[in-house]
């Protein structure tokens, strides 16, 4: 169980820095010792990596050695700089024979991954790297920067993170008294990282009280007794680790701690919460404005002023803009970045936000980071002016900005020209949180009043032309960019955040602002006229450009990340009523995701997940063509007929993935026992 969930935390997402070219000549050749105690000489630079643990391809694309990666695994495919890549199986079932076919010259390896030598790979050097520690993972970067010649890149990560981790040692030494912080894991027992483990490293780092007297290792069961005993005021924990709230903590005893009985129980993403990374210091600030709130806002617990630091220009804008800019500040120590847009002279917009405003100076979009979600002020959009404006320079009265929890980093601009008219549409998206069905999803405030923008989902668009809109295009712009929008997510087939089993119109807290602009007036922006055909081309590029950004969601993207937005895992699958015991479980679970991997197949899946939504629209009134399709499929993977069984019955798939499912463990299942690996 231990080994399990080290494992587990392979699964870490690490967000790629911009590219860095390589360095001055490196040292070759390169000697080292990788975490098995190997010793690895290196000739030179690599040029076909293959990485199986997802922390080192995030570390390998951090530094800027993206190019020289061509292959990783699936749990790692919505990295930036990941598009493309060929996909080698998962961290707990690399294929030997997809890992041969790119012909590394270096594969990066767990512990766990003995079937990949170099065996498997030719002429490939095998380099263990297992970092279960924040210095172990600092000492990964470098080592990976040396071997990519990236040395100084490497250390400039290295000592970014390593800031970080001060800033948030300074905010948080003057708080007294100290909460008392703990994990949460598991799913019908409750489990916590070891007294050795990272994790209440950074519990500690984020100024709070881990456990004590706990063994030693990634992951430990905890009774009631110690529980109670402990008494934690906040728990946190990530994904499935929800089950344990739901299983565990509504029980006598368990929810009488202080954090269960105050709701003070917070969910991170898993590979933030997972992993000691380039991305530890991160999570700790979130972690530790989680944990203490406004006490974070008092002055003992200030290290910077609040103003702007650094700025970059934006040039996709029309001739009536006077400055366009994206501005990072820091506000109570956590660096905001803002999209600053000034007229040369006032002008009216429309702002799904605040409505129509008339002598508007400045427009924006302002990214707020999920440190600040906790506090006061991100509650409110008064209280986000309040805090905001002064430090950007924006006047109320005369600026109109947009608040989102999407980076600045990821704005797209786009321009679309016809003739003399020229449209700039300027969006950022983030689709992983609050995606939504319109019609289908459930709206659960009845008054949302002055809610903020939190989360890190919402798409937010400005709109501007080379021309003056009238009143009635701007407010019809507003429609044709909508449309445009849901083009762009229904073709890249993001899915409802709520119902996986539903494609998304958008999120809960979009917003758009068309400007009215200068120059010769125009007054339609419907479809039918050349500004509205604009407007939406420009959107449409703007949206999927932005969400590829920010969330790494593209559309040739891998069908078993599209089955993962659907809530469809191959290994909880086989955890179902219709699979046999716990040996075959494992070796058709294998087998499946080999099957998945060749692209005929993978392309069989993709399809079902097509024919799906149109059975379940009511487009497609029967299926028996596309059962035959799937009999088809069977035949194709166990290399002679077979019957397809009902796998996945009862499991609340819908009928055509379900079929196709059903197709793929019955071949792998008949493929199985031909070569007389199950019964």
């Amino acid at each position: 169980m231990k080994r399990f969930f080290t494992l587990l935390f392979a699964f870490l997402f690490i967000p790629a820095l911009l590219f860095t070219a390589p360095g001055p000549l490196a040292a070759y050749p390169l000697s080292f010792s990788d975490d098995a105690g190997k010793s690895i000489v290196l000739d030179r630079e690599p040029s076909r990596a293959v990485s199986l643990v997802p922390s080192v391809t995030e570390m390998i694309l951090a530094i800027g050695a993206g190019e020289s990666l061509k292959g990783i695994t699936w749990h790692s495919v919505t990295l930036p700089g990941a598009a493309g890549k060929t996909v080698a199986g998962g961290f707990f079932d690399p294929s030997a024979r997809v890992v041969a076919a790119l012909r590394p010259d270096v594969v990066f390896v767990s512990d766990i991954h003995e079937k990949i030598d170099e065996t498997a790979a030719p002429g490939a050097r095998i380099i263990v790297m297992d970092s279960v520690s924040i210095p172990g993972a600092f000492d990964q970067i470098r080592l990976l920067g040396d071997i990519f010649n990236r040395k100084d890149r490497a250390r400039e990560v290295v000592r970014k993170i390593e800031k970080d981790f001060d800033i948030i040692r300074k905010k948080t030494r003057a708080i007294s008294p100290r909460k008392r912080v703990m994990r949460i894991m598991g799913r019908d027992r409750l489990m916590t990282p070891g007294a050795d483990s990272f994790q209440n490293e950074i519990i500690r780092a984020a100024g709070g009280i881990p456990p004590e007297n706990l063994e030693n290792g990634d992951v430990v069961f905890m009774g009631k007794e110690a529980f109670e005993a402990f008494n934690p005021e906040i728990l946190y924990g990530c994904g499935r680790d929800r089950d344990i709230e739901k299983n565990v903590l509504h029980l006598p005893g368990w929810r009488d701690v202080d954090a269960v009985r105050n709701k003070k129980i917070f969910y991170f993403p898993c590979e933030l919460t997972c992993r000691a990374s380039v991305n530890a210091a991160y999570f700790t600030g979130w972690l530790a404005a989680s944990i203490y709130g406004d006490a974070l806002l008092k002055k003992e617990s200030r290290v910077f002023g609040d103003k702007i630091f650094k700025s970059r220009p934006i040039d996709t804008v029309p001739g009536w803009v006077r400055q366009a800019r994206i501005a990072e500040s820091r506000i109570h120590d956590f660096v905001h970045k803002t999209l600053i847009i000034d007229f040369k002279t006032p002008m009216a917009i429309v702002s799904t936000l605040e409505g129509i405003r008339r002598g508007v100076g400045s427009i924006g979009n302002h990214y707020i980071p999920p440190h600040h979600w906790p506090l006061t002020g991100a509650h409110t959009l008064e209280a986000l002016r309040k805090t905001v404006y002064p430090i950007i320079g924006a006047d109320a009265k005369q600026a109109s900005f947009l608040f989102t929890g999407a980076d600045m980093d990821h704005l797209s601009a786009v321009t679309e020209t016809f003739k003399d008219i020229e449209v700039y549409v300027l969006a950022t998206a983030g689709v992983s949180s609050n995606a939504m069905r319109m019609s289908v999803d459930r709206g659960d405030y009845y008054e949302p009043g002055d809610a903020a923008a939190e989360g890190r989902g919402t798409i937010n668009l400005i709109i501007m032309a080379d021309r003056r809109l009238t009143p009635r295009a701007m407010t019809r712009a507003v429609i044709t960019a909508t449309e445009a929008k849901t083009a762009a997510l229904m073709d890249m087939d993001i899915r409802s955040s709520y119902q996986g089993g539903r494609r998304a119109t958008g999120t809960g807290t979009d917003n758009i602002i068309v400007a009215e602009g200068a120059g010769p007036a125009l007054d339609h922006s419907g479809g039918h006229s050349k500004l509205g055909e604009l407007i939406a081309r420009a959107v449409y590029k703007a949206v999927r450009e932005a969400v590829a950004m920010q969330n790494g969601l593209f559309t040739g993207r891998h069908v078993f990340q599209r089955l993962m937005e659907r809530g469809i895992l191959i290994h909880e699958l086989a955890d179902g009523p219709g699979f046999p015991g716990a040996v075959e479980k494992r070796r058709l679970k294998k087998e499946a995701r080999e099957i998945l991997l060749n692209p005929s197949h993978a392309s069989f899946m993709a399809s079902a997940l097509g024919v799906s939504d149109d059975y379940e629209k009511g487009l497609i009134a029967d299926l028996s063509s596309f059962e035959r399709w799937a009999e088809d499929a069977a035949r194709r993977i166990a290399g002679r007929p077979c019957e397809i069984k009902p796998f996945t019955a009862g499991q609340g798939l819908p009928k055509a993935v379900s079929t196709a499912l059903d197709a793929i463990f019955s071949g792998a299942a008949a493929r199985l026992r031909d070569r007389g690996e199950i019964k």
